[in-house]
């Protein structure tokens, strides 16, 4: 009877807990909606209490004008553009703080491959991309290395004497800048030799590029359809060494994001489904188009100017070295310039060097290059 009891009880018991838990749902759905309807009625007494004040009334005004609408939208489209380029730089500053070596050679390879290039050798040590280097390979690499190390000897010159200047000019900013320019020159530089597929046209070319700096590329078919002299290699080689002396590559990423930000603002005012917004960015991208092609044409001719004084401070003949113009003229040909070309014209720009090269021969080479250096260099490079 005592056992019946018990079995009759906890019955009971377990029936009452599962009848409570069923009734538990109703009950948080109850007070789930109670409190969605005190957070109603507290949105509406406040939406009521703003809509008395005078500030607020102006503000919802002015909002629904399109002169202010319009420029905010343009405010944050600005703000995410500057938020997505800054986060782009920080991971990719983390994954090089994380593996530097396989983050170079991952930027290497990418840069020879977009260039056309099936195997390369960086300071003839090692290969990278899909071939090994051949024969001409480390041929042309022989060739090239004594060159850009007289060349980068040259620019580490050059910085110093900027950094001199500026300190006999004691003006902070010029300081600071020529410090800085010492400071990066001051690194380990690399020169790489890329070879592309056999069988095709010749890819002659010489290359600097922000995402690799302190590297200079050569394709192997600049060397060996050129067959440019050290004095003419050290006048392309000091080229591309002034496009990184004079910030070119750094320069350009920035300028191509503020031309972005500026079309993005422009887009952000107009009406996006109308035809004035296909017209202003079609206008936009050609004008920005012609801009950066004009930047790009004197960017050249800065560091053709640069590079005339970097190979005579690396004690090479400038007046000699102006020939490698003359040779790629004959070898890509000479178009007259156009407001779409990124370089000048090629004979513009070997008759420039010719008239420019003899004060820098003089100014430059006769004075840091004595007779016995000269022949040192000379027995080093043979």
């Amino acid at each position: 009877m005592l056992l019946s009891r018990a079995r009759f009880a906890a019955v009971r018991a377990s029936h009452n807990r599962l009848a409570q838990s069923r009734l538990q749902p109703a009950s948080r759905l109850a007070s789930s909606q109670r409190g969605f309807q005190e957070w109603g009625t507290l949105r509406e007494r406040a939406t009521r209490w703003l809509e008395r004040r005078r500030a607020y009334r102006l503000a919802s005004s002015l909002a629904s004008k399109w002169w202010i609408r319009r420029p905010l939208r343009a405010g944050r489209y600005v703000v995410l553009g500057g938020v997505l380029f800054a986060s782009g730089r920080e991971i990719g500053s983390i994954e090089y703080a994380n593996d530097p070596v396989a983050k170079e050679r991952e930027l290497l390879e990418a840069v020879i491959r977009s260039a056309g290039g099936v195997r390369a050798s960086v300071d003839g040590l090692h290969a990278i991309a899909a071939l090994p280097p051949t024969k001409r390979t480390k041929r042309v690499d022989a060739r090239v290395q004594p060159v850009v190390a007289r060349c980068v000897a040259g620019a580490r010159e050059l910085a110093r004497r900027r950094l001199e200047k500026a300190k006999a000019s004691g003006v902070k900013r010029d300081i600071d800048e020529a410090q800085a320019l010492v400071n990066k020159i001051s690194r380990p530089w690399k020169a790489v030799v890329v070879g592309t597929p056999d069988g095709g046209l010749p890819f002659i070319n010489a290359w600097v590029t922000a995402l690799c700096p302190r590297t200079v590329f050569v394709t192997e078919a600049l060397v060996e359809e050129l067959d440019p002299t050290p004095d003419e290699l050290a006048l392309c080689i000091g080229h591309e060494l002034g496009h990184l002396v004079c910030g070119h590559t750094e320069d350009r990423i920035y300028l191509k994001a503020m031309l972005a930000y500026a079309e993005l603002i422009l887009l952000a005012f107009l009406d996006p489904t109308g035809l004035l917004t296909l017209l202003g960015a079609m206008g936009f991208q050609n004008t920005a188009e012609l801009f950066l092609a004009k930047y790009s044409r004197d960017n050249e001719t800065e560091a053709d100017a640069t590079g005339l004084k970097i190979a005579a401070l690396a004690c090479y003949d400038v007046r000699r070295g102006t020939h490698f113009m003359r040779k790629l003229s004959e070898a890509t040909g000479s178009r007259p310039t156009s407001w779409w070309a990124t370089h000048p014209a090629t004979e513009d720009r070997y008759a420039d060097l010719r008239s420019s090269s003899l004060g820098v021969h003089e100014n430059v080479y006769g004075s840091h290059c004595t007779a016995v250096g000269k022949a040192l260099q000379r027995l080093v490079t043979r």
